[in-house]
């Protein structure tokens, strides 16, 4: 490489800073349209994003339409400049180690991710894999204009991270994982439970678009009163559902499980995600963390606290909790605490102006480019969220991320040796959770997870779950721009695969997985093959999420 990435990055903050400040010095247009104030609104992470959901994402959020003058669009443009003239930072990352992966194998994984690219797919591809601590492969495609070490948004990647930060917590004594939330956060001290909705508001229901207020007519006043504050706002049909006071407090472990009740506004069909979905919970750049708790607590649990799997935002909960037991704000303690031990240097809730270059662009499909989502491909990732959410708002690298998959893999000790995490932790952490009445979970868009499980933020692989790219005992999670990772603790690999793609796809990881997996189940292969073959249904053709949209 000709120069190092120190060098890159001074340079393009000289490059930025001169087309930031040279848009105060362009000429301004009298005529010029004026800016459409956003509404305000918080792994998941967030989530689902079906056709049907995009569409009412459209109605509910506005973005302005820029002028040629404007700040952003004038810092956007030599954003642009900069990396056309930029020369290409790094040779191809086309690394297989040999033991594992031959050259015409690894030739073969950037031929088929390379496709994925050339078909939209996927907007670009960067993939770590590693054996015992050790880096086995590494390929990169459509990010080199961003550097060996590309920046992405993890989305619900982000919730692991707030899971080690509360078992750190726990195991310190601090807090206890039945302990109730209301302990530490008495906004939440008197939630009730969905019980259906009042007569009323049945009969004035003309099917689900009236139920939105999202008709035609609806959506011009709705778009034009939510620009006059950039505060969430109640409304009206929350008053008119039926409920009844939950009979215990949500805890801490049901946080961890996503049992706690809360929901995440990702299922159209469903008047409380409705709820969510109108209060904007997870747009986390304009509301705060009282704004959060306040309209959260204002809408019904989907159901009594630990009896039902729902996912949701129970991670972002979790994240002001911590917060508040650990007396800092959460970036703070996920610093200290976790990315400082494990060497994650370039892991956080923004990025500085000279490493914006460095940011995978974002590929949006459909018409979710619009409001939160769409200013989540822009600029603001330069910007400190006003919200920390704990369940999809960090920014990193592949590099990083797999250390924290090395911490688990190696019982909670980073690469000196040091206790990040007790080893009673990661046990538990990466050990199903539910009960047995909570099995299958289920997901919006996803098929049930028969045979699997769920830690503490993360799935677990069951036996009924096994198959050529899915260890038992494998230990997951994805984000919502179809980014993944993946460890199997009982043949110590890791394997970290980001993207920027909305909605999600298992696109990438049906290439990488199997590609991954195949020179280290050894022995099994045959026997796991077989037993692929007695399958019903095809179902290995599917990707560990199924064909769906993942919820960040």
């Amino acid at each position: 490489m000709g120069s190092s990435l120190k060098e890159q990055e001074q340079t393009a903050t000289k490059v930025f800073a001169l087309g930031f400040w040279s848009s105060f010095l362009a000429p301004r247009s009298s005529t010029a349209p004026s800016s459409t104030s956003r509404p305000a609104a918080s792994s998941s992470s967030p989530p689902s994003s079906s056709s049907t959901s995009s569409k009412r994402r459209k109605n509910n959020y506005t973005i302005s339409a820029p002028t040629i003058t404007s700040t952003n669009t004038i810092a956007t443009l030599f954003l642009y400049l900069l990396l056309a003239l930029l020369p290409s930072l790094a040779p191809a990352l086309h690394f297989g180690d040999v033991r594992y992966f031959s050259h015409d194998a690894t030739k073969t994984l950037h031929h088929n991710l390379s496709t994925l690219l050339e078909k939209g797919d996927i907007n670009g591809a960067y993939i770590m894999g590693s054996k015992d601590g050790e880096i086995v492969l590494q390929e990169s495609v459509g990010y080199k204009h961003q550097g060996p070490h590309p920046l992405f948004r993890l989305f619900s990647m982000t919730k692991p991270v707030t899971a080690v930060l509360a078992l750190q917590l726990v195991e310190e004594g601090k807090m206890g994982l039945d302990d109730e939330i209301a302990e530490y956060l008495p906004e939440l001290a008197h939630l009730r439970v969905y019980d259906g909705l009042s007569v009323l508001m049945e009969e004035g229901m003309t099917g689900l678009a009236s139920l939105l207020g999202r008709n035609s007519s609806s959506s011009n006043s709705s778009s034009s009163s939510n620009s006059s504050s950039n505060k969430p706002q109640h409304h009206h049909h929350r008053q008119n559902f039926l409920s009844h006071p939950a009979t215990k407090n949500a805890t801490i472990r049901e946080l961890l499980t996503h049992t706690a009740g809360f929901a995440y506004g990702d299922n159209i069909s469903h008047p409380i995600d409705q709820a969510y979905d109108e209060a904007m919970l997870v747009d986390f750049y304009d509301h705060s963390e009282l704004d959060f708790l306040q309209e959260l607590a204002s809408i019904p649990l989907l159901s009594e606290p630990g009896t039902e799997f729902h996912y949701s935002l129970g991670f972002d909960v979790l994240g002001v909790l911590v917060s508040r037991v650990g007396g800092k704000p959460l970036d703070v303690l996920m610093k200290e605490r976790v990315f400082e031990p494990l060497g994650m240097k370039e892991t956080g809730f923004s990025i500085p102006m000279n490493k914006m270059w460095r940011m995978a662009r974002m590929k949006i499909q459909g018409d979710l480019g619009t409001g939160f989502v769409g200013d989540l491909a822009g600029l603001r990732a330069m910007e400190e969220p006003s919200f920390k959410s704990g369940g999809g708002g960090l920014i990193s690298t592949a590099q990083d991320y797999l250390k924290l998959a090395h911490m688990l893999l190696n019982g909670g000790r980073n690469a000196s040796g040091m206790q990040v995490l007790g080893e009673e932790s990661v046990r538990a952490m990466t050990t199903n959770q539910l009960l047995p009445a909570q099995l299958p979970y289920h997901m919006t868009s996803f098929p049930d997870y028969e045979g699997s499980g769920f830690g503490y933020g993360v799935m677990v692989i069951g036996e009924e779950e096994v198959s050529l790219s899915s260890p038992q005992g494998e230990v997951s999670w994805a984000g919502m721009a179809s980014n993944s990772w993946w460890i199997s603790p009982s043949h110590g690999t890791a394997l970290v695969a980001m993207t920027q793609h909305l909605p999600y796809s298992s696109a990438m990881e049906e290439v990488v997985k199997p590609f991954f997996y195949a020179p280290f189940l050894g022995a099994e292969t045959e026997m796991r093959k077989k037993w692929e073959g007695e399958k019903e249904g095809g179902r290995n053709k599917k990707g560990l999420r199924g064909n769906g949209q993942e919820k960040s």
